[in-house]
């Protein structure tokens, strides 16, 4: 199962990075690049059954201190 979602996720990356660096979007071959590689590991997290955060976490982290302060201004 693994070998098959690293398979089929570096012949998309493949085609997609072809096509963006034919067209010379560097900017935008380095964005698929990063997101690819996210995909890759949460993948490979998911199929092995680890924990990493969620983008819910990751959202709640960076925005619980603005919550906190915008409650502490209003109360």
């Amino acid at each position: 199962m693994i070998y098959v979602y690293i398979i089929l996720l570096v012949i998309i990356a493949l085609f997609e990075i072809l096509i963006l660096a034919d067209q010379k979007n560097w900017r935008e071959l380095m964005v698929a690049a990063l997101i690819f590689l996210i995909s890759l590991v949460y993948g490979l997290a998911l199929a092995q059954d680890w924990q990493l955060p969620t983008l819910k976490e990751g959202v709640e982290l960076i925005f619980a201190p603005v919550t906190h302060y915008l409650e502490s201004i209003f109360d």
